[in-house]
């Protein structure tokens, strides 16, 4: 991942996200809003049965797309972008 381009402070919702994409960040903000914290890379894979490599991936493009940050070395370290309170996010993850 390159670390000279600039992550946008919002995302600006003219790149379009995958179905896959879409999914996952549906996912995070579901569990973000029934537990109070972001979900882990294993509990992501475990959820749509992928490895970690590949959710890596796709919070890449996230990243990326603007959607999302990630913070190095932190357990839980996936974070929404800023203004993620105006979208239409569905939740794709029931809580327990």
């Amino acid at each position: 991942m390159s670390h000279d381009r600039p992550v946008p402070a919002y995302p600006s919702f003219t790149t379009p996200l995958t179905v896959r994409q879409m999914e996952v960040l549906n996912h995070i903000a579901g569990m973000q809003s029934a537990r109070g914290v972001t979900p882990t890379l294993a509990e992501i894979a475990t959820a749509f049965g992928v490895s970690v490599g590949t959710v890596r991936q796709y919070l890449r493009s996230l990243v990326r797309k603007g959607y999302l940050t990630v913070a190095r070395y932190a357990h839980r370290g996936i974070r929404l972008a800023r203004g993620r309170r105006e979208w239409k996010v569905r939740r794709s993850w029931q809580g327990e």
